[in-house]
């Protein structure tokens, strides 16, 4: 007879697997089937239901939910980005020790209900809550460069994952934010930065240990001939890992290296 616990254990890993499949099916459907209907047939356009209040709109997060969750810090440092109580040129730790990166662009801060968001698709492989977060990044994107007056980068590139752990998840976030970025706002993207080693995991690690763990972390296979480089990804808490995939770039040639980060964690 089998155990009642072996029968829940293997209920919950299908309900899991057919989450991620219908997800990812959801994905593949909207994001290459349905346009290419349209381009043979005509298909009326099917509003999207909003991915935090489920509403019909035409964004994948409407309005209304934008101006009332998703928080914008009022002071971040001009380095790290790192969100302060209040006005000041630089955070504690940049004034301490510079990082190698030169600037970090993050428009909102990592909280829920945008937390929630990232961790169905980094967690679930939800496709739709990456879209719509990539939706709103390259809009946020847009808005800062022309605000700033900021030229666009020379290239994009994402914090590379190790295959055994990409192999785990299945797909790397970072590289699809990079991608969306590359193609929606036209820059080129780089690929030639890989992981030198399976480290351990970060998140219960504190600045420190992860400077330590992360120390020749990445390697970049092509010259980067003074050009800007601009680091994707879709959460920065200490820094560490732009920290160390700066240096590699650096390294590599790169003239200037700066991160966009979705979201950044409060100290």
């Amino acid at each position: 007879m089998i155990p009642k616990e072996c029968v829940r254990l293997y209920r919950k890993l299908s309900f899991k697997l057919s989450l991620k499949l219908s997800c990812k099916l959801r994905h593949l459907l909207s994001a290459y089937l349905f346009p290419l209907l349209r381009s043979v047939i005509s298909i009326p356009h099917i509003p999207h239901r909003c991915a935090l209040c489920d509403s019909k709109s035409p964004q994948r997060i409407c309005e209304p939910c934008q101006q009332q969750f998703l928080y914008t810090p009022q002071y971040q440092c001009s380095v790290c980005a790192l969100p302060l109580a209040h006005s000041a040129l630089l955070c504690g730790g940049c004034l301490q020790k510079m990082p190698a990166y030169d600037r970090v662009y993050s428009p909102y801060l990592y909280q829920a209900p945008l937390s929630h968001l990232i961790m169905r698709f980094k967690q679930q492989g939800d496709f739709f809550a990456g879209q719509a977060l990539a939706d709103l990044w390259c809009e946020a994107i847009k808005k800062h460069m022309t605000q700033q007056h900021i030229p666009l980068p020379d290239m994009v590139t994402a914090i590379p994952l190790h295959w055994r752990k990409q192999g785990r998840r299945g797909f790397n976030q970072s590289a699809f934010f990079a991608n969306v970025i590359h193609k929606k706002l036209n820059i080129p993207l780089f690929t030639d930065v890989k992981r030198t080693g399976s480290a351990p995991e970060q998140k219960h690690l504190d600045r420190k240990e992860r400077m330590k763990n992360l120390k020749h972390g990445f390697t970049v296979t092509s010259p980067l001939n003074n050009l800007h480089v601009v680091i994707i990804d879709d959460v920065m808490t200490t820094g560490a890992t732009v920290d160390a995939m700066t240096t590699a770039l650096k390294k590599a040639g790169a003239g200037k290296v700066s991160a966009w980060v979705l979201a950044r964690v409060p100290k």
